[in-house]
């Protein structure tokens, strides 16, 4: 067989088949990438598998004209299992990611370790991990879980920026319903030990779920467009409703993202982990064409107070949004961290105080507008001015002070017994954004309406 006929033959015989209706791997970097645009590397690349490619399909292309660099499982060849030239070919492709300071994709459909190459194939994924350590913040990692990702290959995605879910075919766990059975004699499906519900509604381990492998494809590529501003028209909603979202009553609720939805660019907004600690919001959105990181306290659920879960997921993103480069702007609406022995057990001293270090620690624009309530070490945790905010505005609104004006009167009533209600307000400080101005610790106090014009001023002068 002449050369030329040789490399016809292989490259029509190194493409894995789909499954059950699924996509190949070859097909996933198709939807995902510009048509035209990917180029592969090290295809017939063979390991122990004997098959060209050896697992995984790796190479790059580009995502709107951005260049990504991508490695996808191939299921067809001994189940996706990563052994050492497997490994070697992603722990290349990342290097090549860093060197060029483009995103890398990972599309994980993998049973994990190949049993077969023992120790070589856990040194495999120990180099994937170090350089999923060493590359965080300085490139954008991506992870995609079209099918398992079993023992090993579920920790690499831990360790990126953002995991999507396709919720028919993705399965994340440590450890199967089999090994589980036997160590610790609980029955679980495989839906129940790693499947999407558990991910992004009680682990809080993923950020983005859709209904099947494609639209999620679609998800990734939108994502990628955060890391370049946009240069479209711009729209925003009606600044003067703003106004009527807050309640009269201080105590009752409201949605928090129909305060984000009006300010910021319309149909611009990405929230992670929707469904996971929803007393707090977390999400990527435009100001004015401009990529940012939203956090904000939403009252529609326990308050809007802060616990383990909302510590954990708003840290995690703060960290994020300082690694990408992406400002953050802090809606705050808060009355205290949640009390009671399950939280006090779980850590939330511990898990509150990454908040606060994640603000401080930040090296990006820091904007907070306080909405409604501030207080205690909540306020101080949510991107106050003593942890160094750059610009902070309050809402004719706001409520700053140490406990809420009820909670303190309690204690002030045990050193003034004889003091009537009105006796003991003259002993609280105002707890009015204008005290808190000031204090030096509000920068202005603010319509709702003008909101949307000063965090883009604020934008301009920090860059």
């Amino acid at each position: 067989m002449k050369s030329y006929d040789k490399l016809s033959a292989m490259r029509a015989g190194s493409r894995g088949e789909g499954r059950g209706g699924r996509l190949s791997a070859y097909e996933r970097i198709l939807l995902l990438t510009d048509e035209g645009s990917f180029h592969e590397v090290h295809r017939f690349a063979s390991g122990s598998s004997g098959k060209a490619g050896d697992g995984v399909i790796t190479g790059f292309g580009t995502v709107d004209g951005r260049t990504v660099f991508i490695s996808s499982d191939d299921f067809s060849v001994a189940g996706g299992s990563l052994g050492s030239v497997h490994a070697q070919k992603i722990m290349d492709i990342m290097d090549r990611a860093f060197n060029a300071r483009a995103p890398y994709i990972a599309i994980h459909d993998t049973g994990g370790a190949r049993i077969e190459e023992g120790i070589r194939s856990l040194a495999g994924y120990g180099g994937i991990f170090r350089r999923n350590v060493e590359y965080k913040g300085k490139i954008p990692q991506i992870a995609l879980i079209l099918g398992p990702a079993a023992g090993g290959a579920s920790y690499s995605p831990a360790l990126m920026d953002a995991i999507f879910l396709s919720k028919k075919h993705a399965r994340m766990f440590l450890t199967g319903p089999d090994v589980t059975k036997k160590v610790t004699f609980e029955e679980h499906t495989v839906e129940e030990l790693g499947g999407w519900r558990l991910h992004m509604r009680e682990s809080g381990v993923a950020h983005y779920a859709y209904d099947d492998e494609k639209s999620c494809i679609e998800g990734v590529r939108r994502y990628i467009s955060y890391y370049s501003d946009s240069s479209a028209e711009v729209a925003a909603g009606n600044q003067s409703a703003l106004s009527a979202i807050i309640p009269e009553e201080s105590r009752k609720p409201y949605d928090m993202h129909r305060i984000i939805e009006t300010i910021f660019d319309s149909g611009s907004i990405m929230e992670e982990r929707e469904e996971y600690a929803r007393n707090a919001i977390t999400a990527l959105a435009r100001l004015d064409g401009r990529t940012v990181g939203i956090v904000a306290d939403n009252p529609m659920h326990i308050a809007g107070s802060l616990d383990i879960n909302a510590s954990y997921k708003i840290s995690s993103f703060i960290d994020f949004c300082s690694g990408a480069g992406f400002p953050v702007i802090t809606f705050v609406d808060v009355p205290a961290f949640m009390p009671g022995i399950g939280q006090e057990s779980g850590g939330i001293i511990r898990h509150g105080a990454s908040i606060i270090r994640s603000y401080v620690s930040a090296s990006v624009p820091l904007l907070t507008v306080i909405v409604r309530k501030a207080y205690g070490g909540a306020y101080i945790a949510m991107g106050s001015k003593s942890l160094g905010a750059d610009f902070v505005y309050a809402w004719p609104s706001a409520e700053i002070a140490v406990m809420g004006k009820d909670g303190a009167k309690e204690i002030l009533r045990k050193k003034h017994p004889d003091a009537d209600d009105a006796e003991l307000e003259n002993y609280l400080p105002g707890m009015d954004p204008w005290s808190a101005e000031d204090a030096l610790q509000v920068d202005e106090v603010i319509l709702p309406e003008e909101t949307r014009e000063r965090l883009i001023a604020a934008l301009s002068a920090l860059s």
